[in-house]
């Protein structure tokens, strides 16, 4: 379930922001691969970039989890 929801969150919040993925990953030092793994699912986000994307797009961790 959340995992569904974080995914879903980050995703938007990218679209909003105007960003590609390679763009999101330049202006993070995250891999463009790891964020478009993210986006499908095909990976779980650790701890440290659930961190560092809510703080990047100014968001709660309790949003991106769905609990606000």
């Amino acid at each position: 379930m959340f995992e569904e929801i974080i995914r879903t969150r980050l995703t938007e919040c990218r679209v909003k922001a105007g960003y590609s993925q390679q763009k999101l990953a330049d202006l993070t030092g995250l891999d463009d691969s790891l964020i478009a793994k993210i986006e499908l699912g095909l990976r779980k986000p650790d701890v440290n970039t659930i961190g560092l994307l809510a703080e990047f797009y100014d968001v709660s961790i309790d949003w991106l989890f769905g609990l606000k």
